[in-house]
């Protein structure tokens, strides 16, 4: 079953004319929300049962970027329930209908008491119906390699606190993308990420993030605290390209 939404991307959404990374995955997050909420399908919902939904990993491509203003249509849909994990797509289209974007997500339910991911429900399975169509085969389990290519530290902000208390999902890719020395990020645009979640921020702390270059336009990014919190591949283009 496929859920549709248009959004006018406001300013506010925006820096220089274009919306964050944050906020767009906020936008598609927020979207399948919706439809969850129509499904009694939402995380308050699973709350009952004695589980949450929890983001385990993406991947998203990219062609453009929307902008401050521009009306675009996000599309969503659940393309499986396989074992422990929770299959989710999203297209979004620019005001020419031309899809800009193209991302999975794969989500776990986590018991709450044991606080271990379990098997899909088949009740909750049943909610949301199946539209067998994946943008991605598969998202690439990868492991970090390469010469260091940039080092950044910073502490987590009240803001990147999200209302189950850890760091936003969203927020990771914004830091990735600007830990990127300015030069590069001038020169070269994000054509895709693959991200994958190790374990929760849940607190103001000191985050160091690490780059690492080991093919051309290829970095693989790992995100820590005391431990490794979450790793990325992400893949760039020169913008004259």
């Amino acid at each position: 079953m496929k859920y549709e939404k248009t959004i006018t991307v406001d300013k506010s959404l925006c820096i220089d004319g274009k919306i964050t990374y944050k906020n767009l995955f906020t936008l598609m997050i927020d979207t399948s929300n919706e439809q969850s909420k129509e499904l009694n399908a939402t995380s308050e919902d699973l709350i009952e049962l004695g589980y949450t939904w929890m983001i385990y990993k993406w991947r998203v491509d990219f062609e453009d970027i929307p902008r401050e203003n521009e009306k675009i249509r996000i599309v969503t849909w659940a393309s499986d329930f396989i074992r422990l994990n929770a299959f989710r797509e999203f297209e979004v289209f620019n005001e020419r209908n031309e899809k800009i974007i193209s991302a999975s997500v794969v989500f776990l339910i986590v018991d709450i008491n044991k606080k271990k991911p379990i098997r899909i429900p088949e009740e909750v399975a049943k909610r949301f119906g199946v539209e067998k169509k994946r943008n991605f085969e598969n998202i690439e389990r990868f492991k970090v390699k390469g010469e260091l290519f940039s080092e950044n530290n910073l502490k987590v902000q009240e803001e990147n606190i999200d209302v189950n208390n850890h760091v936003n999902n969203a927020v990771y890719v914004d830091w990735i993308v600007n830990s990127m020395p300015e030069e590069f990020r001038r020169n070269y645009k994000l054509k895709s990420i693959n991200i994958i979640y190790h374990k929760e921020i849940t607190d103001f702390e000191k985050v160091c993030i690490k780059s690492l270059k080991s093919e051309k336009n290829c970095l693989y990014t790992e995100i820590s605290t005391r431990e490794l919190n979450a790793a990325a591949k992400s893949i760039w283009k020169r913008k004259l390209d």
